[in-house]
């Protein structure tokens, strides 16, 4: 199998499995941003019950303290436990969101480090690549070369063989020329 034929083939697998690796980054991606977001329509179903609670609880202060003196201590606590409840709700919320987040920044710096590598994979073979083709274009251009100098040096031989022919003819033609002529003039031919 000719080099450039086995190198082709191993930059074939090497692309190969390196496309699979970014389909299941890509993959992972994809369901981490489904989870973040179910957790974002988690939070905001929690936050609009506690919206819907906090008027609740708004309309009643009002209609209770409405014609007599305002407990503020009940109004206090009240509130304070629609503070704590709201924490409750919305901490572990919160943490988990975090952690999700975290893992989301995780994943998408391995995956800028895969790309990294993957660039660097790339350019690498791209090199081998253009080497191997710049290689075989050198060896087909000096054997261009060789066959365009000897062709020249054959046209060369031929053309010098096609004058000294031809001179050949023109000396003989131009004696003949001399012959008649001197035989027409009733001369001889002197030797």
């Amino acid at each position: 199998m000719p080099r450039t034929q086995k190198t082709r083939d191993d930059h074939e697998g090497r692309i190969v499995r390196l496309e699979t690796g970014l389909q299941q980054v890509s993959d992972t991606v994809e369901k981490l941003a489904g989870v973040v977001h179910e957790q974002s329509n988690d939070i905001r179903e929690q936050s609009a019950i506690v919206e819907r609670e906090l008027k609740a609880l708004a309309v009643a202060i009002t209609q209770a303290a409405a014609p007599r003196k305002t407990d503020w201590h009940l109004v206090v606590n009240v509130i304070g436990v629609a503070l704590a409840i709201g924490a409750l709700v919305f901490i572990p919320l919160n943490m988990q969101l975090r952690h999700e987040s975290e893992r989301c920044l995780e994943r998408h710096n391995h995956v800028s480090d895969g790309l990294v590598n993957v660039r660097g994979i790339l350019q690498r073979e791209s090199e081998l690549i253009n080497a191997d083709i710049k290689a075989q274009v050198a060896a087909i251009k000096s054997a261009t070369d060789r066959e365009v100098q000897n062709l020249g040096d054959r046209l060369v031989g031929r053309m010098n063989d096609f004058e000294k022919a031809r001179d050949a003819r023109d000396e003989k033609d131009v004696e003949e020329l001399r012959q008649w002529r001197m035989s027409g003039m009733g001369l001889k031919k002197q030797q």
